[in-house]
């Protein structure tokens, strides 16, 4: 791969391609623009609200010759992979083949997040704290656990459902209507064909992303997602609803614990297995009064989790991904601003199973939310599943923003948008991300009301407190 051009004196600048076209890929890409070090971003295949910040090539994950090949033509420096199925399937592999350097792991990395089995079982060898479970092919192997729980038992698909394929099963009937989904009905196909059922898990739910550069490793700062659909934790799982982050209480000591119990004994399992990771490491953690135990590993950037904590960045986001691509860990070239932030995802009517397509959206894609260096809105918004209504010219101009200024969006799937809202404190942060999707409540759109509330914070001031 070439390396970046420079001018005397001047620190090199590098062309990024984010593959991806979520609200995950929309806040790398803004993050990504307010990096010294970058001077172009590209998507693909991406979105119609991508074209404000970047290129958009279209290419599907699925071709990644055809994307290796415009990767050269275009003088990319750099190709960061969002979301997970691209990585489980070797995307990275064939572009590291090329000499490309690529955000993400290789396939074998990315079974820790296409395998729940997988990743279950390298947990036990590891001693990584996690639930008992059982891995079944059959109901029939699950008999036992079915008749005598105890419940509530968690019921996951071993492989990728678009954050769809866990079931938190209260009583019999609950789980053997699980099991039967996916092991008989093949709601995930291939996916659902093998089932972890794992023990309940009672404490305070958290996500902290690592960056991985083979054996080193640096923890970022942690969120708490919110998976369930409905306010009150009621509905079923979905890819995430909101979060905020920093946690109250969650300090030095608990990512001591974190890292010595989970980040350090899970590298080490790696590297036994002969396996190369350099990219994003998700831990998702269940804080339980003995500690920190593993609900699951995925291998990049949560969704909206990224949206939540990117908004904090202050420091030089490409700088450290072109670092990791490269085996170099530059920790010190992220920093994290002090601001609460408060992530609310809105979603269509009718999320997740049938979500309503072509509904417009209460607002114009808002040319006034900078995404310029040097510039720190209290207010973001990170668009996903949506497209621009008919006519709308989506292309940016030199200065980044729409040309034009009544570009109008539709829904197009089901989570359409992140809004994260950041303030000196919880209240203000809060206020501020719910005072701007009001009006989508108003309009039918759906959105959880309970992000971020007092009484989770004080849950995990409480839990924390004790570390």
């Amino acid at each position: 791969m070439r390396t970046p051009s420079r001018g005397a004196g001047e620190v090199a600048r590098v062309h990024v391609l984010v593959v991806g076209s979520g609200g995950r890929e929309y806040a790398l890409g803004v993050a990504l623009l307010r990096s010294p070090s970058v001077r172009r971003v590209s998507f693909t295949p991406g979105t119609d609200a991508m074209g404000v910040l970047g290129d958009v090539w279209r290419i599907p994950w699925t071709e990644p010759e055809e994307i290796a090949e415009r990767v050269r033509a275009e003088r990319v420096d750099l190709v960061v992979v969002g979301p997970e199925e691209p990585l489980a399937h070797g995307f990275a592999d064939v572009l590291r083949a090329r000499g490309i350097p690529v955000v993400g792991p290789g396939r074998e990395g990315a079974r820790l997040e296409a395998s729940k089995v997988f990743a279950k079982e390298l947990m036990r060898e590891a001693g990584i704290p996690t639930a008992e479970f059982r891995v079944v092919e059959h109901i029939s192997e699950a008999e036992d656990l079915l008749a005598s729980g105890p419940y509530p038992l968690v019921i996951k698909a071993d492989g990728l459902a678009q954050g769809k394929g866990v079931v938190v099963a209260g009583d019999e009937k609950e789980a053997r209507a699980a099991l039967g989904e996916m092991l008989e009905a093949r709601r995930f196909g291939e996916a659902g064909s093998r089932v972890v059922v794992e023990r309940f898990l009672e404490g305070v739910e958290l996500t902290v992303h690592a960056l991985v550069a083979d054996n080193e490793a640096v923890l970022l700062p942690p969120v708490r997602d919110y998976k369930r659909l409905g306010t009150g934790d009621v509905g079923p799982n979905t890819g995430g609803m909101g979060g905020f982050s920093p946690l109250p209480g969650y300090g030095p000591a608990a990512e001591a614990r974190v890292r010595a119990e989970v980040l350090d004994p899970l590298l080490a399992a790696l590297d036994r297995r002969g396996i190369s990771y350099r990219g994003i490491l998700y831990l998702g953690l269940m804080w339980t009064a003995e500690g920190p135990h593993v609900l699951e590993f995925n291998v990049r950037f949560g969704d909206p989790e990224a949206q939540i904590l990117l908004s904090r960045v202050a420091g030089d986001l490409g700088a450290v991904l072109s670092g990791l691509a490269e085996g170099r860990l530059r920790a010190d070239a992220l920093r994290f601003r002090e601001e609460r932030a408060v992530g609310v995802v809105v979603a269509a009517p009718g999320y997740p199973e049938a979500p309503v397509r072509g509904l417009p959206l209460p607002y114009p894609a808002d040319p006034t939310l900078p995404v310029a260096r040097g510039e720190t809105p209290l207010l973001r918004v990170y668009y996903a599943n949506v497209r621009a209504a008919e006519g709308v010219d989506f292309t940016r101009t030199r200065r980044g923003v729409f040309r034009s200024h009544d570009a109008r969006l539709v829904s197009h799937g089901g989570r359409l948008l992140t809004v994260v809202g950041l303030g000196a404190d919880w209240e203000e942060a809060r206020r501020r991300a719910y005072a701007w999707a009001a009006p989508f409540r108003e309009a039918g759109f759906f959105l959880r009301e309970d992000v971020a509330d007092e009484e989770h914070l004080r849950r995990y001031a409480e839990r924390f407190s004790a570390v």
